[in-house]
């Protein structure tokens, strides 16, 4: 709150609220709960290919999650 003007006895004639936005330590979760994260994708690989993802994954460059598919009709999507 905050005191605008004040009368004889010193009290405030107007209280002015304000608001303070509060970061909560979950905002991540509750965000990703209802939808609200953006998820980039930069490619689907097939389960089989799993160490040659790791290993492009660690040479960098990728961006995005690589998605690992255990169903073979989403091969490098």
């Amino acid at each position: 709150m905050h005191a605008v003007g004040s009368n004889d006895c010193g009290c405030p004639k107007v209280l002015r609220l304000m608001e303070l936005p509060v970061l909560h330590p979950a905002r991540g979760q509750v965000r990703a709960s209802a939808g609200l994260l953006p998820l980039r994708v930069a490619a689907t690989f097939p389960a089989a290919e799993t160490a040659a993802t790791h290993r492009r994954l660690a040479g960098g460059g990728l961006r995005g999650r690589a998605i690992l598919a255990f169903d073979e009709r989403m091969k490098h999507r």
